[in-house]
């Protein structure tokens, strides 16, 4: 069981107003405004379903990353610039 919140602050409700953090007993709950009814959610319900969320872009973005570098003749940024290697000093 968490001791914490893990996304306090960061988590909104479906009118996009931010939800509060409580403890009952030991166990950290999020806290919706549920016209007018303080619904009680377990943060580790929330708190998973927003990691494998991340988990799942972080997953989607190395895919296309992957594949695109196929494509890349040279070593180009995201901003379109050509990167060079720097000139060896001499000595």
């Amino acid at each position: 069981m968490p001791k914490h919140a893990l996304f306090e602050g960061l988590v909104i409700d479906e009118n996009d107003r931010p939800v509060g953090v409580v403890m009952i007993g030991s166990e950290p709950c999020y806290v919706v405004d549920d016209s007018g009814f303080r619904r009680h959610i377990p943060s580790e319900e929330v708190d998973r379903q927003v990691l494998k969320s991340i988990s799942e872009s972080i997953q989607d973005t190395k895919m296309r990353w992957g594949t695109n570098r196929k494509n890349v003749g040279s070593r180009r940024s995201v901003f379109g610039c050509n990167h060079r290697k720097p000139a060896s000093k001499p000595g």
